[in-house]
């Protein structure tokens, strides 16, 4: 009788909490739908707003961000809709909608690069890593190890009776050399994923942004970015980020003028 308040308590607590977490999704899902009718109805401005809200709460909803972007194109702010479209497929980079859409966009560009070097590892990541996700990519890698690896330890087991037994060992055959050569090109792929995922990039928008010398109006203008461009985020000082573009120069802008392709932790929605 002593615990007879226990169970009573309990169930207030438990309430409590699942009424919290209810909370949130509830107003995403307020927010979405919301932010689908004022689309339909061309409303963009109030889509946008209420899209923005959604992946307030849900930073990983790729259908929010996938509406945020095509929210932010139908209002002409094509910066930042490649940046929304780009941010979905570093989540889901099978994600067919927000490619097609990104690939539109950037189609849309009054000016889509500037002058640069053209880099073997940018080609390859553009035409292979960026269709997986390291997840994927590990996966992938684990499964043919495992692949390999037994068939290389079955091979070597066949190698060792047949030498006990003095016959002709067991010649290796071109599925184990198969397996082994997609596990050593998937692994590198891996590494390469990995590589490129500890080079921060971002994506610029405004009109014409100038690159300067120094994190400061008193820089020199070393050359233009304009919106669209995805640049290398090299470091951040104030209210100035260093950025180079692919291939080409370095230089500082003003922070605002970039949306990182990944939330950071502490990161205020741009």
């Amino acid at each position: 009788m002593r615990q007879s308040w226990f169970l009573p308590l309990l169930l207030v607590l438990f309430s409590g909490f699942f009424a919290t977490a209810a909370e949130p999704r509830a107003g995403f899902d307020e927010l979405f739908r919301s932010g689908l009718t004022a689309y339909q109805t061309k409303d963009y401005e109030k889509a946008r707003g209420d899209f923005q809200k959604a992946v307030e709460i849900d930073r990983r909803n790729t259908a929010a961000m996938s509406n945020l972007a095509l929210s932010f194109y139908q209002l002409g702010d094509k910066g930042r809709a490649i940046a929304w479209f780009r941010r979905v497929l570093t989540i889901d980079p099978s994600n067919g909608e927000a490619r097609a859409g990104l690939r539109f966009a950037l189609s849309q560009l009054e000016i889509k690069e500037i002058p640069h070097r053209l880099e073997t590892f940018e080609n390859l990541r553009e035409n292979v890593l960026e269709d997986f996700s390291l997840r994927q990519l590990l996966a992938l890698t684990s499964l043919l190890l495992l692949g390999s690896g037994w068939l290389l330890f079955g091979w070597l087991g066949q190698r060792r009776r047949a030498m006990k037994a003095q016959e002709p060992a067991a010649p290796f055959s071109w599925s184990h050399g198969l397996l082994a050569t997609l596990f050593l090109i998937s692994a590198v792929l891996l590494v390469l994923k990995i590589y490129d995922q500890t080079r921060p990039r971002g994506t610029i928008v405004g009109d014409k942004i100038e690159a300067r010398s120094l994190p400061s109006e008193n820089g020199v203008v070393i050359f233009d970015l304009h919106p669209g461009f995805e640049v290398f985020l090299n470091e951040v000082e104030k209210n100035w980020a260093q950025v180079t573009y692919p291939g080409g120069q370095t230089g500082w802008i003003p922070k605002e003028n970039l949306i990182p392709s990944q939330f950071q932790s502490s990161e205020a929605m741009p």
